[in-house]
């Protein structure tokens, strides 16, 4: 039997204070509670994204997590890794620490992707993005 896991992204519509989609009408739970509502849903596990969670510790978000009764499975982010070699470096920098970020909370996966581009050609961003990653995961 396979596990369910859910992001809280799919109760985006819901939040009170926290969105990343314009909506005419205000949430009427907090993130905490979305938490709540997946453990009596009986999820196996919840994908986080920082985005929603990036002012909180690994500590408090494990407490709430475990509380909930929904382990954190994933932490999601964007990590924009396509960039010429003199800004590279501190992107890399970042999703390192969004990395570390991950491991702390006890989660094993991390899910990330680039924030949509503008006229960037496709060829050399994959080049730089392919230039980056292996010096970030190799740690």
């Amino acid at each position: 039997m396979g596990r369910v896991t859910i992001v809280d992204f799919s109760c985006a519509w819901v939040m009170k204070n926290i969105f990343q989609i314009e909506r005419s009408k205000p949430g009427w739970m907090s993130r905490e509670d979305v938490l709540k509502l997946y453990g009596e849903l009986k999820a196996d596990g919840i994908e986080l994204m920082h985005d929603y969670w990036h002012d909180c510790s690994p500590e408090y978000l494990k407490e709430v997590t475990k509380d909930a009764g929904v382990p954190i499975t994933c932490y999601v982010f964007f990590s924009d890794l396509a960039v010429p070699n003199g800004d590279r470096r501190g992107r890399v920098d970042e999703t390192r620490k969004l990395l570390d970020r991950t491991a702390a909370m006890g989660s094993t996966r991390a899910a990330s992707s680039a924030p949509p581009r503008g006229s960037a050609p496709k060829p050399r961003a994959r080049r730089f993005a392919s230039c980056s990653a292996p010096p970030m995961v190799s740690r």
